[in-house]
């Protein structure tokens, strides 16, 4: 459809989550001159409802978001690392192409998944990871940490998060070249029913 309009913002109804959207934006002189261009977006998916499992095989890969900054080492989703099927979520400092870190690069990057809590109770959150950092016996230094942060969090690529008011699922120490699966409980109360946000930092 077409609207005609002076305004700087246009509210747009009915579209669907997780969707690309384009559309065409052109002037209307009264001297016959018009200038047109074509813009495109992607509307956010909705937050998962639980219980919620991925194996990153395509159709939960728009509901993740990351925050990579320019950091060397960033996230990504893609078939350089899984523990099972053929995709899985993983860091890379060659766009994703393989599932290799650089250890010279100081690197603070989040992956995020908004969640939906609709019932207090206890929480099962489990996953396969590994992780290949820097250091080794007692002086590991790269880690990769796992929270649930409220859903007003901010994350800075570069930048530790301030961890006020998140639950911290598991700290998950390096130099662990096989896969291992992981299996901890959390309690949400009933003041914790809401949104919230699946970090990996």
């Amino acid at each position: 459809t077409a609207d005609v309009t002076d305004s700087n913002r246009i509210t747009l109804s009915g579209l669907a989550a997780g969707t690309n959207y384009e559309f065409h934006l052109w002037t209307s002189c009264t001297e016959g001159n018009s200038d047109t261009v074509t813009l495109s977006f992607t509307t956010r998916d909705l937050p998962a409802e639980m219980p919620y499992s991925t194996g990153f095989e395509l159709s939960d890969d728009n509901s993740w978001d990351f925050v990579n900054g320019s950091s060397t080492n960033k996230w990504f989703i893609g078939t350089a690392a899984y523990s099972e099927g053929s995709r899985g979520l993983y860091v890379s400092d060659d766009n994703g192409e393989h599932n290799t870190y650089t250890l010279s690069s100081t690197t603070n990057v989040y992956a995020y998944r908004e969640i939906h809590i609709s019932e207090a109770g206890d929480y099962t959150i489990a996953y396969d990871w590994k992780n290949m950092g820097e250091g080794s016996g007692d002086s590991p230094y790269d880690y990769m940490n796992v929270y649930i942060a409220p859903i007003t969090a901010t994350m800075t690529a570069g930048s530790a998060p301030s961890t006020t008011g998140w639950i911290t699922v598991a700290t998950v120490q390096n130099q662990v070249s096989e896969w291992q699966h992981f299996v901890g409980e959390h309690h949400f109360n009933a003041a914790d029913t809401g949104l919230y946000k699946l970090v990996f930092h």
